[in-house]
């Protein structure tokens, strides 16, 4: 999710400061993957030869890159799962990276993991219960051998059937409130209910539908030679993958600037009753709106909140989920994994092709 310093030790980044027009540049594409230009300068303000310079200075300097994020659950998966948890201390980190790159390279399911700081976090989609049971047994089997990097890792699960997910990247209202942009809010992501789907692609549509999972910023002409269609038929295939929301282009902010400090990783067990209506009463919208990753179902809540720092997290994070803590509707205490930003490394970082050309071909 965060490209700070891919497989590479701590402590050798130096982070730097965006402009006020790069941050406003970020914001725009961060609340809308698909806008020109033309689009981002109307939305801030700004001329559009500037718009274009400063998105090419973003995505050069490492603090922008575009995914085409697939719809799971209309591409034969029938559920989400984090695994999350602490990591042996006294492995050394760069080892404990090694070992689970090795591991997530192996089981495409992952299509997301960072770690940092003793913890470590990794999203994956699955097709059906036994997928997620024979995941398990490969990950106690890979570590049989190598007991002390295995981390103490917990499950949750979240069936598309009976959740409610914002898993398609919500970054817009956090950037909006730690850079400070003069622009009028963004409304944001809110978690909502997927339907399953089964997927209904040609050979040809899969095959072109790959290459753009796997190269996101690939033009229709350069997909067009790697399939050997022509460019027109490209661009039709695009243009219906955007219409039946077969992925939604993302544009995914490194919180690689001073600007951001810390990223809080959240669990939460609530009393099943409480469904989203009632959590959403309780503690207001703040609780998924400044969550740029959101699971949920009754019992059960993920969530990802990047905060300018760890003095911003403190402040901020008894609004998001305290008003549940007082409320008495939680069926535990909440699990809170706070990292700094500067120390958190990628080990997959939007990795969905691999998972998908398994499943549909």
């Amino acid at each position: 999710m965060f490209t700070q310093r891919p497989e590479k030790s701590q402590g050798t980044t130096m982070k730097k400061q965006l402009s006020q027009p790069e941050r406003m540049v970020l914001f725009a594409l961060t609340e809308d993957g698909m806008r020109t230009d033309s689009e981002v300068a109307e939305r801030v303000g700004m001329k559009e030869s500037t718009v274009g310079a400063h998105r090419r200075s973003l995505i050069k300097n490492g603090h922008l890159k575009f995914a085409n994020y697939p719809a799971f659950h209309k591409l034969g998966c029938e559920f989400l799962v984090e695994f999350f948890g602490r990591t042996n201390p006294a492995i050394p980190l760069d080892d404990k990276n090694e070992v689970y790159t090795r591991f997530f390279r192996r089981n495409p399911q992952i299509f997301d993991a960072v770690s940092g700081e003793g913890f470590l976090m990794a999203s994956a989609a699955f097709t059906k219960v036994s997928d997620l049971l024979n995941f398990n047994e490969r990950h106690d089997i890979f570590f049989e051998d190598l007991p002390t990097s295995k981390g103490l890792l917990e499950v949750a699960i979240f069936p598309f059937e009976i959740s409610r997910c914002s898993y398609v990247y919500n970054f817009a209202p956090c950037i909006h409130r730690i850079l400070g942009v003069s622009a009028s809010e963004p409304t944001g992501r809110e978690p909502k209910w997927h339907k399953l789907e089964t997927p209904d692609l040609s050979k040809v549509e899969t095959k072109v539908l790959l290459e753009m999972l796997e190269f996101p910023t690939a033009t229709d002409a350069e997909i067009a030679s790697r399939t050997k269609r022509s460019r027109q038929s490209v661009t039709a295939l695009r243009n219906g993958f955007l219409e039946r929301e077969l992925f939604t282009r993302t544009a995914v902010p490194t919180l690689n600037s001073v600007e951001f400090g810390a990223v809080a990783y959240v669990h939460l067990k609530f009393k099943p009753s409480v469904n989203l209506d009632k959590k959403n009463s309780i503690a207001g919208d703040d609780w998924w709106l400044q969550s740029c990753y959101t699971l949920e179902r009754n019992s059960e809540l993920f969530a990802v909140y990047p905060f300018a720092s760890f003095k911003e997290y403190s402040s901020l994070m008894g609004e998001y989920i305290g008003p549940f803590e007082r409320s008495g509707v939680l069926a535990q205490h909440p699990e809170i994994f706070v990292v700094s930003s500067e120390n958190i490394v990628d080990l997959v970082d939007c990795a969905f092709s691999p998972l998908l050309r398994r499943i549909l071909t």
